[in-house]
């Protein structure tokens, strides 16, 4: 079968996680026709896996049927089928089910999978977590080693079957340690008759280096660890596993060999690039990184093909001395960024941006209930804060779900709704009447601890604009772009030390003073970000009116 009569041009997407989803949604209703490709009919969000595997929410909450997300959006086709081959020289996806399908731009957006550092004979007894059915034989696991204790009578093989091991001590690894804390501790405390599983069981979390959460700032990292142990997980870091084998984990920590038998070992550590990896390098020559990952360039393309782009956790993007980690925020930046590029490329657009930057969305992790840390840049935050910045934020990326922020807190519709509703009344959440949008309100800044981005700011600020107010003689205001908002942080009045400083106005910047200073020194590509999805309204006869005149 071959499937090459495109008319206009065509872009064929290979993986629906967030990069090609993205990617995809920013080519719905433009001028090219779109093929997505998936294994499975349903786009997964990740970040919730954990809960899936701990019994909190059902697979279902998690995965959304592609279909129902886009549409009937004429421009796309959804594919449930699987990428097998590459004919570059003639433009061709080779498919499991045979078929062939022509392209103009291919993107690949398979992700990774596990990554057992070359001892795949531990999976067996060691499931990692990146699938619906990673989750639920996770799930099974756990539970059917709960439900073998109530009726087990030999205390070592009881003590093996409540305890239970994490390897990894990432996002995941920090996340599954918590909830399965929270599960044992206090949702199974008295559900059991023959097993008390709040003083029975043990929970291990192994780590290779010196912190939990190593991408965090160290202090959050420290702050993690306190939380998991106040849980009742003894964290090991410093620890690297050495073997699994027998319903036992071996470990060394120092110059110590040590082991943990158990009955649920469970992996949250490494990555290995999905096979679409080597296909790209066995058809155009491309390097791979040592687990697989594909060396791109500044636009996500390979070398010597600029028609073909390799977005999300596949992709090895080196930005500055660093590379990108392999997160979520990248995946859909750079999916937004390569379906921009060729939309600009083939409407022979010039001045477009031909180099992806990263805009860092900062950290999340949480690690049990009112229990989250919390690193946004402009904000840092843990406890109760932060655990609320995490439900608002992971509901902004939860697509194509009807009752987001239910499926997050387990609050039914309505008492969800009004805590957003009371939110946004108190400036924690901004609602953008324009599009019925949310985002994070001015007020949240309050909240962050001394490395609050807006805290700092103002603290080295405030000699600068103080000593301009009196120079001046008049008053100065120290303020940030968000979006298209100006929040208003510090004020100084020449006319008096009294006169009251800091505060929080959030103003739209194309209708005062600071925001058009602000906004003059933005490009016209930025310029077109800010104000793709809003509409300027005309407040007085000197507010810029439209998005042209902006």
């Amino acid at each position: 079968m071959n499937y090459s009569n495109q008319k206009k041009h065509h872009v064929v997407v290979v993986g629906a996680g967030f990069g090609g989803l993205y990617a995809v949604n920013e080519l719905v209703d433009s001028n090219v026709d779109v093929t997505l490709i998936d294994r499975r009919n349903f786009h997964l969000f990740q970040p919730l896996l954990y809960q899936v595997a701990t019994g909190t929410i059902s697979a279902t909450d998690v995965s959304a049927p592609i279909r129902s997300i886009f549409g009937k959006k004429e421009n796309i086709t959804v594919r449930l089928d699987s990428a097998v081959g590459i004919d570059v020289r003639s433009r061709h996806i080779n498919t499991k089910s045979h078929t062939r399908i022509k392209y103009d731009d291919l993107i690949i957006a398979t992700g990774v999978s596990h990554h057992y550092f070359g001892h795949y004979e531990w999976q067996k007894n060691a499931p990692g977590l990146k699938t619906i059915e990673d989750a639920l034989e996770m799930r099974r696991k756990i539970f059917t080693a709960f439900e073998l204790a109530e009726n087990e009578t030999d205390p070592v093989r009881r003590r093996q079957l409540l305890t239970f091991v994490i390897v990894g001590g990432g996002p995941t690894g920090v996340e599954l340690a918590g909830a399965l804390a929270d599960l044992a501790y206090r949702t199974f405390e008295k559900q059991f008759q023959n097993i008390n599983t709040k003083n029975e069981c043990s929970i291990y979390l192994i780590e290779g280096l010196p912190n939990v959460l190593p991408s965090f700032k160290e202090s959050l990292s420290e702050v993690t660890r306190g939380y998991l142990e106040e849980m009742g997980v003894e964290v090991l870091t410093n620890s690297l596993v050495t073997d699994i084998q027998n319903d036992t984990v071996f470990y060394k920590r120092g110059n110590e060999n040590k082991k943990i038998e158990s009955k649920t070992i469970l992996w949250g550590a490494g990555v290995m690039a999905s096979v679409m990896g080597k296909v790209l390098a066995d058809s155009t020559g491309v390097e791979l990184d040592k687990v697989g990952r594909v060396i791109v360039n500044k636009d996500f393309s390979i070398p010597e093909h600029d028609n073909i782009f390799v977005i999300g956790d596949l992709a090895r993007f080196k930005e500055g001395n660093d590379y990108l980690p392999g997160v979520a925020t990248v995946a859909m930046q750079s999916g937004q960024f390569v379906a921009n590029l060729i939309k600009n490329r083939i409407s022979s657009k010039k001045g477009y941006q031909t180099e992806f930057k990263y805009k860092n969305k900062g950290n999340l992790a949480v690690i049990g209930r009112n229990k989250a840390v919390a690193d946004l840049g402009f904000i840092t935050s843990k406890g109760f804060i932060a655990w609320l910045l995490w439900i608002f934020i992971h509901i902004l990326y939860l697509i194509g779900f009807g009752s987001k922020v239910s499926v997050i807190t387990k609050l039914d519709r309505a008492t969800a709704f009004r805590i957003l509703t009371y939110l946004t009344s108190l400036g924690y959440i901004f609602k953008d009447t324009s599009n019925n949008l949310y985002s994070l309100g001015h007020k949240i800044f309050e909240f962050g601890d001394k490395s609050d981005f807006l805290k700092t700011l103002t603290t080295l600020c405030f000699e600068y604009i103080k000593n301009l107010s009196y120079d001046t003689n008049h008053i100065t205001y120290l303020a940030v772009l968000e979006g298209p908002h100006i929040v208003y942080c510090d004020k100084v009045d020449p006319l008096g030390e009294n006169a009251p400083r800091a505060f929080r106005m959030r103003l739209d910047a194309h209708s005062c003073a600071l925001g058009k200073a602000i906004l003059a020194y933005k490009s016209r590509d930025e310029l077109k970000e800010i104000y793709k999805s809003y509409t300027p309204v005309s407040y007085t006869h000197l507010t810029l009116p439209t998005n042209r005149e902006v």
